[in-house]
This record gives C-alpha cells, structure tokens and sequence, in this order.
C-alpha cells in the first residue's frame, strides 16, 4: 500500500504510482476531500434566533443553496460542482444535466460480456456471432471504469471461458457432421 495524494484522485487521466511506476485511476467520493464538516452529524437548533434547516426545523443550518437560497443542515447540504445544494435543487439540476461531477450510469461490460456468452447458449447458431463478439467485449474494455462499487474481473473471466467453450463445442459438431458418412436417398 502506498498512499495516493488528494491531487491524484478523480483525474481521467490517473496518475503514475512513485512505487510501481504504473498508472492508477483513484475514483473518491467528493466527501473525501471536503474537509472536517463532511459526515458531521446535523446540529440542535439551541434558541429561537438561530437559522433552521428548510427541510428539517429541529436542525441548525449550515449553510444556504446557492440556487434556491434555502437553509440546509449539514444532513440535507449536497456539494457538487463547487456549489451546495438543497436536495430539491440537486435533483432538479441532475435532471437537466446541469451538474458535471455526478456519474450518471455506466454500462458494466462485464455483465454483458457474460450475457452474450451464456445466453445464446440454448441455441446453436448465435454462438457464431456472440462467442467472439464476447471475446472482443472482454479484451475491449477489460480495463473500463466499473460501477461506483467496485467489482472483481470474475465476470470476464467466466465469459472468456463460456465463449471459448461455446466456440469449441460448435467447431466440434461442425467437425462431426462433416466426418458422418450421408447415404444418398437413391442407394441404400
């Protein structure tokens, strides 16, 4: 293990390791470098003339929406993009794509290279077409940034495996029908 500077993470780029000289990809939650507020639990709001949460009023604001202006706990504050946001205002904003830090799908290759492997399966003749459409989905992308929760390459390795021997049990059919001896109708 080998700690990754602040800087170095969330880059598309990546960085290169100072110990093992390869190029890394860190992917962090944007929590991870705010500083000592993130993840503090919401404050009591202690008198009357303190500010309260919009969205919770027992909770002591943290601060206001740079779009709406509403007061939010530490609870309800959302950073992105620089700016903090209530909930309403995030989701409004995420809707119109207005927000830039904020995944919004990946495709996992994994899953469907293992779909295109296991599925045409059942019949024999997809597995022309899927069997290395498969293997080239697996080599293509074997290195493509996954989910948000990071899985292993097991996926790939299955498809691999179900492809390869998909591709071998077909070439093997194909094989066997063309070493049968076919007696013509006319001769017995």
């Amino acid at each position: 293990m080998w700690p990754v500077p602040p800087e170095a993470c969330n880059r598309e780029e990546g960085f290169v390791c100072p110990r093992c000289s390869e190029r890394v990809h860190v992917t962090v939650f944007p929590a991870l470098t705010r500083g000592g507020a993130a993840g503090l639990p919401p404050e009591r709001v202690q008198s009357d003339t303190e500010a309260a949460c919009f969205f919770h009023p027992q909770n002591r604001a943290a601060s206001p929406c740079d779009l709406c202006g509403r007061f939010v706990c530490r609870l309800c504050e959302i950073q992105a993009d620089s700016k903090i946001f209530c909930p309403e205002c995030f989701a409004s904003a995420f809707k119109a794509n207005k927000i830039n830090e904020v995944d919004k799908n990946r495709t996992m290759y994994d899953s469907v290279a293992l779909a295109l492997s296991t599925l045409p399966g059942i019949f024999v003749w997809p597995v022309l077409f899927t069997g290395p459409s498969t293997i080239f989905i697996t080599i293509k992308y074997w290195k493509a940034r996954g989910g948000i929760i990071p899985r292993t390459r097991v996926r790939y390795y299955l498809a691999i495996m179900c492809a390869l021997a998909e591709m071998t049990a077909l070439g093997f059919v194909i094989w066997a029908l063309t070493k049968i001896p076919f007696r013509t109708l006319g001769n017995p």
